[in-house]
């Protein structure tokens, strides 16, 4: 087919009609799955005090609320019941890591135009995939697992939306999204920015407009849900624990803050019954900040009602009102909070050149966890600034009508990087379980720095303003299978 100016141009193909996979693709995935599967497999299950939250038996599904009646999200719980025992429970996590990264990458060769950078991201997406601080989670039966792997496969239909915007698409994307806010608190924050990337899409997309507009408002309403059902979860805690979920929080923002003696003054102060109040931060930690809760809630039942009722609004306005001593704890909380550790004795599947693209090491956990590492993905500044070089350095390339793929990944990336610094203010906890809180929002923030990386070299690369480039605000982006295709490609190659 020629076109009026004479070009050759490639028809798109039919909706319907089964793509050819690209064989270093196709090998690529099926190695990652292989890898992946085989590394889980070899592994025993980690139970740690946790996971009875988390899970009662095969088909028991009394640990389920929607309402927030369990002290744990219906997207753990759930998931968990469905398995007959932990081995299988674990090897589904591994399936389900592998479907998301796969998925993920899949959509990144699609996003790219040179056949180059599409082989470099995918194995980048994949081998990230594969770090100790991703894999490792899959044997734990915990909430990490399922929290990362749903953030990312919610990322890839994010990208899935924004190249073929459709009703479905859309929908697929606020379906998981609503999964990935019931794996941890504060994953509502990146959901809720995804909110405000679907307003600004629904804008600047005529022919997607209605379907952009009614995505945004699903999932700026998951995110509202996602925080009424974790503040209802209190009486869950109560009891569950004996205490709520609130004044275990008042404890930790006592005994592991670095500016906790700051913290009591100010309590003293205040109207809070007098029985609750330890004489020094020390005594908090000393035994174990649950073993004091305990304690206390026993002999001072006013501590129980006083921070349940207030405690919550009492910290956030403390914050504000001494905003020296809240960087200071967001100074001390983020290197434990960007530690993203092991708690499982996953088998090592990469070599240490490897891991040292995406990883550090870390702080290591208390002894008293058995075979656990600790690592740190790649300080995000190294990714984010070459990604932004490469954003400057081709700007003109590509019109701002184009680069919706970037506003999504720069606003999730804002998103997550904000999820830890408000996890890390309202939750003062040891490095290794800082950095297990925060493990999905801190692995989002590594994948969307390598995607920016892949896709700022990619259209610096085209070799000119001509080149094809799928129109990403909604209006042409149906007709094209890739951004691209600038090699000329005749097939339509996923």
């Amino acid at each position: 087919m020629i076109d009026d100016a004479g070009d050759a141009v490639v028809p798109a193909p039919r909706r319907w009609r089964l793509r050819t996979i690209d064989p270093f693709l196709a090998v690529a995935l099926v190695a990652f799955a292989i890898v992946r599967l085989t590394s889980v497999a070899r592994t025993t299950p980690a139970v740690f005090p946790d996971s009875s939250g988390y899970r009662s038996g095969f088909r028991d599904f009394t640990l389920v609320s929607l309402t927030g009646g369990q002290p744990r999200p219906w997207g753990i719980t759930a998931f968990m019941a469905l398995w007959p025992g932990l081995d299988s429970l674990t090897f589904a996590q591994a399936v389900l890591g592998v479907v998301a990264w796969s998925f993920l990458a899949v959509e990144v060769w699609l996003l790219l135009s040179r056949t180059l950078w599409r082989r470099v991201a995918v194995v980048l997406v994949l081998l990230l995939g594969l770090v100790p601080a991703v894999v490792g989670w899959d044997a734990a039966v915990l909430s990490e697992s399922l929290s990362i792997s749903t953030g990312i496969l919610s990322l890839a239909a994010l990208l899935r939306a924004i190249r073929r915007p459709s009703g479905w698409s859309i929908a697929l994307l606020v379906g998981l999204s609503l999964w990935f806010t019931m794996t941890r608190p504060l994953t509502l924050i990146v959901v809720l920015a995804w909110g405000g990337v679907a307003l600004v899409l629904a804008a600047i997309s005529p022919r997607a407009r209605v379907a952009w507009l009614l995505g945004a408002v699903l999932l700026i309403a998951e995110a509202g849900y996602s925080y009424a059902y974790n503040q209802a979860t209190d009486n869950a805690w109560v009891a569950v624990s004996g205490h709520s979920r609130t004044t275990a929080a008042y404890a930790y923002n006592i005994g592991f803050n670095p500016v906790g003696d700051d913290v009591l003054v100010s309590v003293r102060a205040s109207d809070a019954p007098r029985c609750m109040i330890p004489a020094a931060q020390a005594d908090v930690a000393r035994h174990g900040t649950t073993v004091w809760v305990n304690k206390t809630v026993a002999e001072c039942p006013q501590m129980e009602t006083w921070a349940t009722a207030n405690w919550g609004s009492w910290w956030r306005r403390w914050l504000v009102q001494h905003p020296h001593q809240a960087a200071a704890i967001v100074r001390s909380q983020m290197s434990g909070a960007l530690a993203t550790p092991v708690y499982a004795h996953v088998p090592k599947v990469l070599p240490t050149s490897v891991q040292s693209l995406f990883i550090v090491g870390g702080p290591v956990l208390p002894a008293r966890v058995a075979k656990t590492q600790s690592f740190v993905v790649l300080v995000p500044l190294l990714w984010f600034g070459a990604a932004l070089v490469l954003l400057l350095l081709g700007w003109r390339r590509v019109g701002w009508r184009s680069r919706s793929a970037e506003f999504a990944l720069w606003v999730t990336a804002g998103a997550s990087l904000l999820s830890v610094v408000v996890g890390v203010l309202l939750l003062q906890t040891p490095p290794g379980e800082s950095g297990r809180e925060h493990a999905a929002p801190r692995i989002m923030l590594a994948a969307t720095g390598v995607i920016l990386v892949m896709l700022g070299a990619d259209r610096l690369s085209a070799r000119g303003t001509s080149d094809r480039v799928v129109d990403t605000s909604g209006d042409a982006a149906a007709a094209e299978p890739t951004y691209g295709e600038e090699e000329g490609n005749a097939r339509a190659t996923v």
